[in-house]
């Protein structure tokens, strides 16, 4: 095209010197040229211009049209190429109108769902969606339609042919007219079932881990009979207490109980029955204690609570409801009902200089103390 300008440019400018020439206006140089006498000059002149502007139209034309021709030609082949990454992706692909109508899809979509392609392009984009994801996916289409966004990802559900569940990550992406209207949609879909799977199973596996793991850590901390802080854990938290409430000067009080006669109820019924007993009087410990009290088992049949900031009044009135709720208890073993009883021994902090051996063994002295006067009895420090 530049050479055919600069072409056009130097005959122009060749005419324009002829035209001005004084040989032109004589009549000698077209009458050399092209000894064709009797022909005037300026005549023949017209008709050289005349002959040269149809001569450079035809190029231009002609040139339009090969032109023309060829874009035909990429625009066909561009279009071509385009049908075939549609029909041929390892993708699922669609067309939806404004309407929310699918109005082509490809084989891939086709498989993934399990629709034939003849049943896809009756439904909308809607009857395959996931109830429960459709209000998700509605709102993006609004917004794609809106203008506020051109394209967007998304994981959703759809549901196959057969009703279950696919997953798919579908990218949706706005197509405008020349006008910059929108158009129709193209949704490109992924199926990502067993993605979705692995990922549920790797969940699952590791709730499971962190359940297995604190039950492990229940386990070490309890008592597996009563399900009460075993003797360690009560005696680390224990600790921790006794310090907070040095530390801040606070009350501190400890019950020491102790179940009555219990040799002779394994003796009598069994040990069964004595893990029935010991479960039993624990739930009367539990359920008779405050929730800021905690409760560990000491050994065999004693038992040890803690009362942070209790005085000392408080801690007596405790052991008492304790007493006689477990004097009021009914344990059933082997279709028989027996009466059990309890002692205790209630011991408060007296001095910061009191350590917690000292408390324990003031209640424990206490405590049998109680069961040496026939048990079933409180006594304080």
């Amino acid at each position: 095209m530049i050479f055919i300008g600069i072409g056009i440019a130097l005959f122009v400018w060749f005419l324009d010197s002829i035209l001005s020439s004084q040989v032109f206006h004589d009549g000698t140089f077209f009458q050399n040229l092209l000894f064709l006498p009797g022909i005037h000059m300026h005549v023949l002149a017209h008709r050289v211009i005349l002959v040269s502007i149809i001569i450079i139209s035809s190029i231009f034309v002609h040139l339009a049209f090969k032109k023309q021709k060829q874009t035909k030609i990429k625009l066909r082949l561009s279009e071509q190429r385009s049908n075939s990454v549609f029909d041929h992706s390892d993708i699922g692909m669609s067309m939806i109108d404004l309407d929310g109508k699918q109005f082509r899809v490809n084989r891939k979509l086709c498989d993934i769902l399990g629709y034939s392609e003849v049943e896809m392009l009756t439904m909308s984009y809607k009857d395959t969606t996931y109830p429960e994801d459709l209000g998700k996916e509605t709102l993006l289409m609004k917004s794609l339609l809106s203008g506020q966004i051109d394209s967007c990802h998304v994981e959703k559900r759809s549901l196959h042919k057969e009703g279950r569940i696919v997953w798919n990550y579908v990218t949706l992406s706005l197509i405008r007219d020349d006008k910059k209207d929108p158009s129709y949609l193209i949704a490109q879909i992924q199926d990502i079932t067993r993605r979705k799977g692995a990922e549920e199973e790797l969940l699952l596996a590791k709730v499971q881990a962190e359940k297995a793991r604190d039950m492990a850590e229940t386990l070490a901390r309890t008592d597996y009979l009563t399900g009460l802080l075993n003797r360690r854990s009560f005696m680390e938290r224990l600790e921790e207490e006794f310090q907070r409430s040095i530390r801040h000067g606070r009350d501190f009080a400890l019950i020491m109980a102790d179940i009555d006669k219990f040799k002779s109820i394994n003796d009598t019924y069994g040990h069964q029955a004595g893990d029935t007993t010991l479960q039993e009087f624990a739930d009367c410990l539990q359920t008779q204690s405050r929730e800021y009290d905690f409760i560990g088992r000491y050994g065999g049949e004693e038992f040890v609570i803690c009362l942070p900031d209790t005085k000392k009044e408080q801690a007596a009135a405790i052991a008492e409801r304790i007493r006689f709720a477990v004097e009021d208890r009914k344990v059933l073993i082997e279709l028989n009902q027996i009466n059990i009883t309890a002692s205790f021994g209630v011991v408060t902090l007296r001095t910061h200089s009191d350590n917690l051996d000292s408390l324990i063994l003031r209640a424990d002295q206490l405590m049998y103390k109680s069961k040496a006067e026939k048990g079933n009895n409180v006594h304080i420090d």
